[in-house]
């Protein structure tokens, strides 16, 4: 791995083996293109690139629920694509091979050097109080509260320009003063062309070990989001596991470079952040996939990829589906609770099977089958673990997942079934291995959270896209879900038991939009 500047990290490129790919490449080409308009809805279904919420110049987030908080300020040192004309994820046809061509300011380029000095005194009102940004109103910002992104972008004599600039306006010791969150901001060149946008949120602990001892986890976005408002999400779990969260955005998504066109794309971009990792002397088996809905799906099948390497990572998967197929077909499938003899349920019942005859090799051949559960199952049971929103309390009324079928599409339905094959095979006087004996001492109970809908600060009714703070669990209503989570990292990094801070909670606001 290069390092150009600080901060922007160039992974390894493999060289090509074969002559033969430089003749297939026209046809590779040939073959987007004529799939191009089954690729786009695809896409559009599974991914949302045109529905992310894109980032502002000046980006506040809080660490809170307490509204009167003032909040951390992150200054973009790369001007909004807010501030652009909208243009279609779909604008072309992405090449079989491109270049990386990050955004890069010049200090020579006169439009450059004037957003840098936008940038200067806007830094200057933030300090005083007399930003006009959103959420700046009446608001003094100590220095320790406000963050630089994008300084890699810039190149070598407008990087110093900028640096020099804001020590003699400001403070001598400006970049140099500790933040009173650890978080640095990173942009990964990964080896198939593509520019990652990325951070780290660190436990304060986590910054004084040696590389080798740290633990990390890497949270893959779900659908439609950016990583910017995950942020305090990200600093609860760096806090209370212990360790250092990656988060980072999709090829495409806001200002990383490339474009998803498969779901091999947005695998290859979460190993590309495990590669980093490993590059830099991080053990294999200190690092954890995390991903929710979609990002669950990419982050099973990255760690599987890596389990296949021998490389021990650890996953946790949150309300996510066995394939993008089965949850589709969801949509049609008849409750598990309902009446197998309506007449009503068996048209959903042959739906689902011509669904399966037309659109199933449609989605294989397209690349976006996303075989989560496959992978899984390449996963030893001691490595991961999951959870899903259900609620069977009421057996008149279920109060499941509101967009992933829970007895057919659910991460969690594939471990119903897997526990019930086991149960049978006991007792069929059979021995069981000992991942089926881990299997059956599980307890499904523990998996289970329902959305506590007498809480009054949630403005979300889906069990599937509320925050992961509004889920409770099931049996005895007392742990949220990112508790569990936090508890379960912890204990797959090999931490010491947690001690979850509750006044500090994911914020409502950056989970509140998920489709998928």
């Amino acid at each position: 791995m290069k390092i150009l500047v600080p901060g922007y990290y160039v992974l390894e490129k493999p060289k090509r083996k074969l002559w033969l790919e430089y003749f297939t490449d026209p046809f590779l080409l040939l073959g987007r293109a004529l799939s191009f308009p089954i690729k786009r809805a695809i896409i559009n279904v599974a991914f949302g690139p045109d529905e992310v919420k894109l980032q502002n110049p000046i980006q506040v987030m809080f660490l809170t629920d307490d509204r009167t908080e003032k909040g951390f300020v992150i200054v973009n040192l790369l001007p909004s694509k807010s501030n652009k004309t909208p243009r279609s994820y779909f604008g072309k046809i992405p090449p079989v091979v491109s270049k990386i061509k990050p955004q890069k300011l010049l200090l020579n380029n006169s439009s450059h050097k004037a957003y840098i000095d936008s940038m200067i005194e806007e830094i200057g009102h933030l300090i005083q109080g007399s930003s006009k940004q959103d959420k700046c109103f009446n608001k003094k910002f100590a220095i320790e509260n406000i963050h630089i992104k994008g300084v890699e972008r810039l190149d070598a004599p407008l990087a110093h320009y900028f640096k020099e600039q804001v020590r003699q306006k400001y403070d001598t010791e400006f970049f140099e003063r500790p933040r009173s969150i650890n978080m640095n901001f990173y942009s990964l060149e990964t080896a198939n062309n593509a520019l990652l946008e990325s951070v780290q949120v660190s436990n304060i602990d986590e910054k004084m070990k040696p590389i080798s001892e740290r633990k990390f986890v890497i949270t893959c976005m779900a659908r439609n989001q950016n990583y910017i408002y995950w942020l305090k999400d990200f600093y609860i779990s760096a806090k209370n596991i212990g360790c250092t969260v990656i988060g980072f955005n999709y090829r495409g998504i806001d200002y990383s470079k490339g474009r998803v066109w498969s779901q091999d794309n947005m695998i290859d971009d979460t190993l590309a952040q495990a590669k980093y990792l490993l590059a830099l002397g991080v053990k294999p088996e200190n690092i954890a996939f995390e991903g929710m809905s979609m990002g669950g799906a990419i982050a099973t099948i990255a760690a599987a990829k890596m389990h296949v390497q021998g490389f021990r990572v650890k996953l946790y998967n949150e309300r996510s589906y066995r394939s993008l197929f089965r949850l589709l077909v969801g949509y049609i499938m008849p409750a598990s609770n309902s009446n197998p003899w309506s007449p009503s349920n068996w048209l959903k019942y042959t739906l689902v099977g011509l669904t399966y005859i037309l659109l199933a090799p449609v989605i294989w051949l397209a690349g976006w089958h996303l075989d989560a559960a496959s992978a899984w199952d390449r996963i030893p049971q001691a490595y991961k673990t999951y959870s899903v929103a259900r609620n069977h309390e009421n057996p008149e009324q279920y109060d499941d997942d509101d967009l992933i079928h829970d007895s057919f599409s659910s991460i969690a339905s594939l471990m119903d079934q897997h526990l019930e094959e086991i149960k049978q095979k006991q007792k069929n006087g059979k021995s069981l291995s000992v991942e089926e004996q881990q299997l059956l001492a599980d307890k499904t109970e523990s998996h289970e959270f329902t959305l506590d809908r007498g809480n009054k600060a949630n403005k979300n009714p889906s069990s599937h896209s509320a925050p992961r703070r509004f889920l409770i669990d099931t049996q005895y209503r007392k742990q949220t879900m990112h508790a569990y989570m936090i508890e379960n990292l912890r204990e797959k990094l090999g931490i010491n038991p947690a001690v979850i801070d509750s006044s500090e909670n994911p914020n409502q606001d950056s989970q509140s939009n998920f489709i998928l």
